[in-house]
């Protein structure tokens, strides 16, 4: 049965901009598409209040566009914890804490996109080596240290990835040199500042033209 509502709905505009919106709509228990909210935007007033989601939380809101959401705060996530979001968007969502993730362990986390995120750390990942952690993304995650790379260099690591990324001296690497590495990629590593064609032709490791 629909019913007539004053209520505020979220919209997913871009990347750099998530509102809400204000609007009256009639409800026949349906979400709000993002295309239909795109285009009530155009012409509602816009807020920036989370309340409403707390004072009407059995109302059929887009839990998925809320977790899109930047701006999401998750002292609500945490005050409306059994409602129905979107774990996965959850997990690459720039104000999550390792503190928040750790306290709810029982939830649907994404682990391959936690693996990449920030809040994730050499200690994070050592602390709970029991954890369903993507070495492959991982290799991505910028907290990644050589030492701890090392330690467990025989875990799937994305060595493309790394080589991208990973701070490294040339005498690291020259004692390291029969990992994975990708010499092509080592020469975009902003952290290793080396000529790489000079050392894999002294390692006897390449041709000089293979960069030709």
């Amino acid at each position: 049965m629909s019913v007539f509502l004053q209520s505020y709905f979220f919209i997913f505009l871009s990347p750099e901009s998530t509102r809400w919106i204000h609007s009256e709509i009639c409800i026949s228990k349906m979400y709000l598409t993002m295309d239909e909210s795109l285009e009530t935007c155009r012409e509602k007033h816009i807020i920036d209040s989370f309340n409403e989601v707390r004072q009407i939380v059995d109302f059929d809101w887009n839990w998925i566009a809320l977790c899109l959401n930047k701006a999401l705060p998750f002292s609500l996530v945490e005050a409306c914890i059994d409602e129905p979001w979107d774990w996965t968007a959850l997990s690459c969502h720039p104000s999550l804490t390792w503190t928040f993730v750790s306290k709810h362990m029982n939830k649907p986390w994404n682990w391959c996109i936690l693996s990449s995120h920030q809040i994730v750390t050499c200690e994070v990942v050592i602390e709970n080596l029991n954890l369903d952690w993507s070495w492959s993304e991982l290799s991505f995650n910028r907290n990644m240290t050589w030492e701890f790379v090392y330690s467990f260099w025989f875990k799937p690591w994305d060595w493309d990835a790394l080589s991208s990324h990973i701070k490294i001296d040339v005498e690291t690497i020259a004692s390291a040199y029969f990992f994975p590495w990708s010499w092509d990629n080592l020469c975009y590593n902003s952290d290793f500042i080396i000529d790489v064609v000079k050392i894999r032709k002294e390692l006897n490791i390449f041709e000089a033209s293979d960069f030709l």
